[in-house]
């Protein structure tokens, strides 16, 4: 059984499905997505590039327009036959009406699509599969219905929703008892005006649809699609197509005066030749012919055959076979023969050979590879005639200049028209002949003037002759779309085809259309002419000389000439009523004076809509939908406006409030009304503009002044007050944990949790001060506690700076001891009695007292040669006494840092001493120098107590509602990575950034149930702004607490409480608004550590609370998601296209309506009950933010600010988003039936993007490029996501998925925790797509995450990185990106070959950053 069947395969879609699309004076842009770069880049492109494999014409990207969904209404009311102009769109209404039909009809009811031809057939299964990827189509081609079998057919429509085929297919299945007309539930009827006579679409309504109607049976709903040729036809034809089909005839009420102004009528010309007679034929040609002449019938395997059957009827057939030649070689070359003398006649001699030889070689290779299955016969027979073809005289496919051999009159005047046609020709020209078509395109290409002018294709209609016996002398042509596809795309601007161009599929309007042949009929003029529909075209009629016929396209030309000028008339009319008519309606808004009226209230309407939709492939102008008041011809119009999707339901129709004369003031009626009802729903504010207003936000890095708390005020205040004191005990631990000291220190305030603080006192080596809870003591008892804070500065500072004997903020006690300063050098040296391992410091009388460790005795001054670092006046010093070789204590101060680099030990110095002293200038300390250990951290310590007691003191003024407990989230919160303190707020305000987006989002959703995305992510962007967290931070107070000065030890002076207290209470301190926002959420993230995310809304509510009638009361945890669950509509069934769905997610919806708003896409305007997915996008943006944040936030050990920015970068970037879209799917098997007959069973899956609902073909052609992409790269990404070292950053850029595909994934995340209430819920659908299952590798295997181009710029150091891109033309047509880095003037690299841009400067970057490690390995 050899039935035609077949779904097309990713690749065939790809390069054909180019949908039919609507009115081509619509402008539409695509969003190339283009990121903004840090680095340097030179652009050398001249304009903008769309960075995607399939190339879009304008029109393939508009939306469906309000006169489309006028007609499908009309369409889901009854049965109906929309009538349209060429290029107006009617396709894409019917498919709007399979997809309302696939969401309301039973799983086993089938939607039939009919179409003439199976050229169309292919279009019109591209045009339905794009827009509908979920669902299963077949198309049914192929002139074979007498082997068809129950068996087959059941098996193929098992399953299958939507059938598209010829008409005859349908009615032989209806007429065999394959299909029941009750068991269709529509069928839409393609070129529906030529269901006339004994058409089989005709038979198909009156045998079958007309008596089960009368029978009160079930019938399908009847669609037919005509072009405007109806509209000219006879009312008597239209009312019995009308019957015929059990539907009225419709045509849109749009802005009729717009479309005929569009109307643009080519101009007519004839060009004649004068035919040669009986052309001199080619020594190819008799060669031919003489061989056609000589072929043995007998030995053909046909009579062969036939000889076999001795029965009368055998010998009958063999006898008529050899009488009349009727055998498939005969037959072959016979038509060969005849189509070579054609291709003489209209071509040329060049041609012909060109043509014989190309048949001979294409017969010869197909007959190698030819084996039927069925039939061995079949091979014989082509077998046999190609040992008749290689009977001709050696041929070769000729070369050089045709015109050197000849070609015809007919060729010159076409390529003379060619070359004198002006500037930018789109063109087609029309052939009668496939073989002409493709002879004719060879020819072309000859001629250097046409080549350097023209890109040239081919397109014919497909053979009606099955697959395994096709005519040699056609040629085969292996794509039928793919040219047409280019032709779309501007990749060629010359179509050469056949009359397959005249009816149905899509082109885009041209400005030259040529005729080689003269039409056959008044119908295909017509329709030639209607694709010359751009400006200033010609149609061009080359026919024989002869002034037949000239009468009758003349006779047409003039009746066509008076329609158009009754439309213009029409539009003087029209214009001269809109004048007339008085604008009377007015809007004022009391507050401000804004007016609204009637002249401006368009322009308000789209530009509102311009302001509300930031999405790629949606049309967000508002639309107009006319209606008459009543069946006179001049009755009033009123005036519907749809807007955009994005909308809320009940926000996105509005109708005009009277009537008018004329469409144009209707349309600004009804837009009137839709504007000011905009304004009452709080979308428009006072002023009369949308409430989102770019560029309002202040400027990112706004310095801000902001006074400067100093905490030991309140401390020496405390000091003076006669208030309990508040002791500490702190312990010294060594790298081995082991104590070395304890001691006592006294503060007049509390802190409640004193924070171990980590000192190093080597550059290896690491110590640990404890401090305990304070025990409160009286101020009596405080006051007779000694104070050794002073002694202990002077041993280790008293000789830099004076150590005065003054009360410090903080007195330090070493317990049971007396430690005094007169004990500082108090004993002269004497080495009987300090040896070198004395316990004590010497001190340098001679150098203000500085401590020295003794190592070691000369009996005399050394000399100045063998001193590293003499002292000043060494030849002055004593000569004749002992000499104490000393080391010097360190200088350092600070101990809260390490030392920056390890110390190296260099080369030895000659000289034998490092530091030496006379003996007489030499004092002993008699306290023990362990004591100065302790003494050389003291500005440590008061610098970390002086931290703590900001995060108290900040606590107690500010943060007492919110409820931190833990002190050290608190100095972590307020600490600047520059202020260098052991902890900075980056982690925390990592982890607040994504809290506060997640709260805001759901803040402000529950609120304004009917703002768009636009405005939510707005007033989002707003609230967590820079600018207004960092008002928020300054006016909450908490500004004046950040940590921002570095602890420098060598500037560090001992703070006295007197001095404390004399100092200016409000001292400055400069701080950018980055830096005070990111303190914010520092704090709202140290409250979720508290105690989730109770405790950070307390936070939020705290600082973020708005100003007057702005002031924001922040719901609950759980009530902003009570709100939005309650405004999602009830007891809302799953179309039966979106049933398969909730098995994909692994998740049941509560409320179905969810998953129906989180598929659809904002193109998708057909069902006026949903909204578009882009509000639950957003919150499920922030919903997957908060699961990735929170998740790495806590892994253990902690992972630093960077590491988790890119971490989360890793996780919910697009084309990640979109890669796990499209690798996870749900696994199923369908039925289709191959060339031999065979019933096969194939895997098929359903990924989640195949069920976005969207309307725009433009949409289906880019998910068919990505999803041959994602097949090619499934394999290498996998491998990278499971078991490689480095994340596949360039992988993901060759991929490159358009943004609705995470758009669709976040929305599918927003809806599931709107729907349940619960983050598990939504991290269960995370690791049903895997995303949490690449985390945990990622995490647990350390892969390497770190963008090409950024580390690229880490590792260039102060070097320039500069990337220089462009793209050129390959030869195939398409664009290969390629680009160059430089690093400083050096060009490191270059690469080709890439997709887009992003791919070409990512694997740039690799290759870079791969020789630059390699390069510091082999250094190392």
């Amino acid at each position: 059984m050899a039935v035609d069947v077949h779904s097309v395969p990713v690749l065939h879609i790809t390069q054909t499905a180019l949908a039919v699309v609507s009115n081509r004076s619509i402008e539409t842009k695509v969003v190339s997505g283009a990121e903004v770069e840090a680095e340097t880049e030179t652009k050398t492109e001249t304009e903008t590039e769309i960075e995607t494999e399939t190339q879009l014409p304008g029109s393939a990207i508009m939306n469906m327009r309000a006169y489309q969904l006028e007609m499908l209404d009309q369409s889901l009311q009854r049965n109906v036959i929309v009538a349209m102009d060429t290029g107006s769109g009617k396709t894409q209404v019917a498919v709007l009406r399979i997809k309302a039909e696939l969401e309301k009809s039973s799983y086993g009811k089938l939607i039939w699509f009919l179409a003439p031809t199976v050229s169309l057939c292919e279009q019109q299964y591209d045009v339905i599969r794009l827009q509908n990827p979920s669902v299963s189509i077949k198309v049914l081609s192929g002139d074979v219905t007498d082997t068809w079998s129950q068996a087959p057919w059941d098996a193929i429509l098992s399953g299958t929703r939507i059938v598209v085929s010829t008409y005859q297919i349908l009615l032989d299945a209806l007429l065999h008892g394959f299909v029941a007309i009750e068991g269709l539930a529509l069928i839409v009827i393609d070129e529906a005006h030529n269901c006339t006579g004994n058409s089989p679409v005709n038979q198909i309504m009156t045998k079958f649809y007309h008596p089960a109607k009368n029978a009160n049976k079930l019938v399908p709903a009847i669609l037919g699609l005509s072009a405007s040729p109806i509209i000219r036809s006879q009312i008597s034809d239209v009312e019995k197509l009308e019957v015929t089909l059990d539907a009225k005839c419709v045509s849109p009420t749009r802005h009729r005066e717009e479309l005929l102004k569009h109307v643009s009528k080519p101009e007519l010309l004839y060009r004649e030749f004068k035919p040669v007679d009986d052309p001199e034929h080619t020594a190819l040609m008799e060669s031919l012919h003489l061989v056609y002449q000589n072929i043995d019938i007998k030995t053909d395997p046909t009579i062969r055959k036939l000889a076999q059957d001795t029965s009368e009827q055998g010998r009958m057939k063999l006898r008529k076979a050899i009488l009349e030649h009727d055998t498939y070689t005969q037959q072959q070359m016979k038509s060969f023969w005849i189509r070579s003398k054609v291709v003489l006649d209209q071509l040329g001699p060049w041609a012909v050979d060109d043509y014989i030889s190309k048949v001979i070689a294409q017969a010869l290779q197909n007959a190698k590879k030819s084996k039927s299955a069925q039939d061995p016969w079949v091979d014989e027979d082509k077998r046999y005639l190609a040992e008749v073809l290689q009977k001709v005289l050696p041929c070769k496919i000729p070369s050089g200049d045709p015109q050197s051999r000849g070609v015809s009159e007919k060729v010159t005047i076409l390529i003379k028209e060619l070359l004198t046609a002006g500037d930018n020709v789109v063109g087609i020209i029309f052939v009668k002949d496939r073989a002409t078509v493709a002879v004719l395109a060879d020819l072309l290409t000859k001629f250097p003037a046409v080549l350097q002018k023209y890109r040239i294709g081919t397109m014919v209609g497909m053979s009606s002759v099955s697959g395994m016996r096709k005519n040699i002398y056609e040629l085969s042509h292996e794509s039928n779309f793919a040219p047409l596809q280019d032709f779309r795309s501007g990749k060629i601007n010359l179509l050469l085809a056949t009359s397959v161009l005249e009816e149905g599929i899509d082109v885009p309007a041209c400005n030259l259309v040529v005729c080689f042949e003269k039409p056959d009929n008044v119908k295909s003029f017509i329709q030639r002419r209607g694709r010359a529909r751009m400006k200033q075209s010609k149609l061009i009629i080359i026919q024989e000389w002869s002034m037949r016929g000239r009468t009758e396209w003349e006779a047409l030309e003039m009746a066509m000439k008076q329609e158009y000028e009754k439309e213009r008339e029409e539009i003087s009319r029209l214009t001269q009523i809109e004048s007339e008519e008085p604008g009377s309606l007015v809007f004022e808004v009391p507050t401000t004076g804004a007016r609204l009226d009637l002249d401006n209230a368009k322009a308000y309407l789209e530009h509102f809509c311009r302001v509300v939709s930031r999405s790629e492939y949606v049309d967000c102008r508002p639309d107009y939908v006319f209606h008459r008041t009543s069946e006179e011809e001049n009755s009033p119009i009123t005036a519907t406006v749809h807007l955009p999707p994005l909308l809320a339901p009940e926000l996105r129709q509005w109708d005009s409030g009277s009537g008018w004369q004329s469409q144009k003031n209707a349309a600004k009626d009804a837009a009137f009304h839709a504007y000011k009802g905009l304004y009452k729903a709080g979308l428009v504010n006072e002023n009369l503009l949308p409430i989102r207003n770019p560029g309002s936000e202040e400027p990112e890095q706004v310095v801000v002044e902001t006074p400067y708390f100093n905490a030991w005020r309140a401390v020496a205040e405390a000091w003076e007050r006669n208030g309990d004191k508040w002791m500490h005990t702190l312990r010294f631990f060594d790298e081995n944990s082991k104590l070395m000291d304890e001691y006592h220190i006294v503060l007049p305030v509390h802190i409640p949790q004193p924070r171990p603080i980590k000192v190093y006192p080597e550059w290896d080596v690491e110590w640990r001060i404890e401090i305990s809870a304070g025990v409160p003591i009286s101020h009596d008892d405080a006051m007779r506690l000694p104070d050794h804070t002073s002694t202990l500065l002077a041993m280790h500072f008293g000789h830099r700076w004076e150590v005065e004997d003054r009360s410090l903020v903080i007195k330090v006690i070493k317990p049971d001891e007396n430690i005094t300063r007169d004990r500082i050098g108090a004993i002269p040296f004497h080495p009987a009695i300090h040896p070198m391992d004395m316990p004590y410091l010497v001190r340098d009388l001679y150098n203000s007292s500085s401590p020295c460790d003794y190592t070691g005795l000369l009996p005399s001054k050394p000399p100045i040669e063998e001193v590293q670092n003499p002292f000043k006046a060494y030849d002055e010093a004593p000569e004749n006494v002992p000499y104490l070789i000393v080391k010097r204590v360190t200088k350092r101060a600070d101990y809260l840092h390490r030392i920056a680099e390890k110390p190296t030990q260099g080369v030895s110095d000659p000289k034998p001493y490092k530091w030496v002293l006379p003996m007489p200038w030499a004092a002993v300390d008699s306290i023990q120098k362990r004591y100065s250990y302790f003494a050389r951290m003291i500005p440590s310590v008061i610098h970390e107590l002086e931290v703590m007691m900001t995060a108290v003191q900040l606590h107690e003024a500010i943060l007492e509602p919110v409820g931190i407990t833990d002190m050290q989230l608190v100095i972590e919160a307020i600490s600047a990575r520059h202020a260098i303190e052991p902890v900075n707020y980056e982690r925390l305000e990592f982890l607040g950034d994504s809290i506060l987006k997640f709260c805001t989002i759901v803040q402000i959703s529950a609120q304004q149930l009917n703002w768009p995305e636009g405005f939510l992510s707005f007033a989002k962007d707003l609230a967590v702004s820079n600018s207004n967290l960092g008002q928020a931070c300054i006016k909450g107070g908490v500004s004046k607490y950040i940590l921002t000065k570095i602890f420098t030890g060598q500037k560090w002076r001992p703070p006295y409480i007197d001095g404390v207290l004399a100092e200016e209470q409000h001292p400055q301190k400069p701080l950018p608004s980055k830096m005070l926002a990111d303190v914010i959420e520092s704090l709202i993230g140290a409250s979720y550590v508290t105690d989730g995310l109770s405790k950070a809304l307390k936070c939020i509510s705290l600082f973020l609370t708005g100003e007057n009638k702005r002031r924001m009361e922040w719901y609950e945890e759980l009530e902003g998601r009570r709100i939005l669950f309650d405004n999602v509509a009830v007891n809302v069934e799953l179309p039966p296209t979106l049933r398969p769905l909730e098995e994909l997610l692994g998740y049941s919806f509560q409320k179905k309506a969810l998953l129906i708003e989180a598929v659809t896409h904002a193109s998708y305007t057909p069902d006026a009950r949903s909204q578009s997915l882009e509000r639950l996008e957003i919150l499920g943006d922030a919903v997957l933010d908060y699961i990735i944040v929170t998740k790495v936030f806590h892994c253990k050990p902690s992972m630093p600010h960077h590491k988790l920015h890119l971490l989360k970068t890793a996780m919910v970037n697009g084309d990640f988003l979109g890669f796990v879209t499209l690798k996870h799917s749900l696994q199923t098997t369908e039925t289709i039936i191959n060339e031999e007959g065979d019933v096969e069973e194939r895997e098929a899956s359903l990924p989640l993007w195949k069920f976005m609902r969207h309307t725009v073909p433009a949409i289906g052609i880019e998910q068919m490029a990505i999803s041959k992409r994602y097949e090619n790269l499934r394999g290498d990404l996998m491998d990278a996501f499971t078991k490689g070292s480095n994340y596949p950053w360039a992988l993901l850029a060759r991929l490159q998925p358009r943004k609705f595909y995470a758009d669709l994934f976040e929305a599918i995340i927003g809806a599931v925790w709107v729907d349940s209430g619960t983050f598990d819920a939504c991290e269960a659908v995370l690791r049903q797509f895997s995303v949490m299952d690449f985390l945990e590798r990622i995490l647990k295997d350390d892969v390497h995450i770190l963008h090409p181009k950024e580390e690229l710029g880490l590792l260039s150091g102060s070097e320039t990185v500069t990337y220089h891109h462009d793209a050129v033309d390959t030869v195939d047509g398409g664009r290969e990106h390629r680009c160059t880095v430089k690093v400083g003037d050096c060009v490191a690299a270059f690469v080709e070959g890439a997709l887009n841009k992003e791919e070409a400067k990512t694997k740039a970057a690799e290759q870079v950053v791969k020789m630059m490690k390699e390069c510091k390995k082999g250094q190392e």
